[in-house]
């Protein structure tokens, strides 16, 4: 089956040197023999949430060595680690949420989480979103927003807590930012459950690391696309402080292939008009008539009463 592969960690060990600010830590996938890539850095941060994913084929009875090394970006010289691990993706599989930590050496914890995917394609949402006049949280000059796409997931003990899935690029200086569009993978993004809680997150650029909270809102896929048809604000808020609206200008899923064992819905809405839906047909046509000559083929049983 095939996985996939998301990784965090919380608190490493800052290796910039005396006077070198905050280290950039990144990480290096390896599987087996087979070096999967490397996540994006996250500036000036001990704490990263990596949106690079992973995927790659897993067996169980060919278990193979997951080894992940963290990396301080260094744009002139020799990287430095910040640590290393080696799991199995069995045990992190059978963990609670699919999560595993692990304790580094040299300081800090690592969380790997491992998630089978779908035998079929799900598609990829293409999201385009805008502020609409955010609130200013800085004292001399304007925001520099970005946004984060987070999921709900299961931290280690079960609880619910929020990963980020994309990070948008920054714009400086605009309470009325216009975000370029993105690319999303449904499976990444909600598993293919569309009504799945996600969570859209703005925040205050700042060259630190230390960015500001500019507000959230949580949202469903199947909502977004939704807000697009009807040109719905969608309200940041921190607790009870409100920050402004974004609205979403494009929620559009391509890609999706048919799931072979399931049948899409005979009717859908669309643009509150409920109509046939052309990918029932498609999936019948297509495969229908295997579905007919499996269950015609299965043994039939015969019930017999008791003599």
């Amino acid at each position: 089956m095939k996985v996939q592969i998301s990784l965090y960690a919380t608190n490493l060990k800052n290796v910039a040197g005396f006077g070198k600010g905050t280290s950039d830590p990144y990480a290096v996938v390896t599987f087996g023999e087979s070096q999967l890539g490397k996540t994006e850095e996250v500036r000036n941060c001990l704490s990263p949430m990596w949106v690079t994913r992973f995927t790659t084929d897993y067996t169980k009875e060919l278990e193979q060595t997951l080894t992940i090394d963290i990396f301080d970006e260094v744009k002139k010289g020799k990287q430095k680690s910040m640590g290393s691990a080696s799991l199995e993706l069995g045990d992190i599989l059978a963990a609670l949420g699919n999560v595993k930590a692990v304790s580094l050496k040299e300081g800090g914890t690592l969380y790997v989480r491992v998630q089978p995917m779908a035998e079929h394609e799900r598609g990829t949402l293409n999201l385009a979103l805008r502020g609409i006049q955010l609130a200013n949280v800085e004292t001399f000059s304007k925001s520099d927003p970005f946004f984060e796409i987070q999921t709900a997931v299961a931290d280690t003990k079960g609880a619910r807590m929020w990963q980020p899935v994309y990070r948008s690029e920054m714009v400086k200086n605009d309470l009325r930012p216009v975000w370029k569009e993105c690319q999303i993978s449904i499976e990444t993004l909600c598993g293919g459950i569309l009504d799945m809680p996600i969570r859209i997150e703005v925040f205050d650029w700042e060259k630190s690391g230390k960015h500001q909270p500019m507000g959230s809102v949580q949202t469903t896929t199947k909502a977004l696309k939704s807000a697009v048809l009807t040109n719905s604000l969608l309200k940041l808020r921190q607790g009870k402080t409100f920050f402004g609206t974004i609205m979403a200008t494009k929620a559009e899923i391509t890609g999706e292939a048919l799931d072979p064992r399931n049948p899409p819905p005979r009717f859908i809405t669309e643009n509150g008009v409920r109509c046939f839906n052309p990918r029932h047909k498609e999936w019948h046509k297509r495969f229908g008539e295997v579905r007919k000559a499996k269950m015609a083929a299965a043994p039939k049983v015969t019930y017999r009463p008791p003599s």
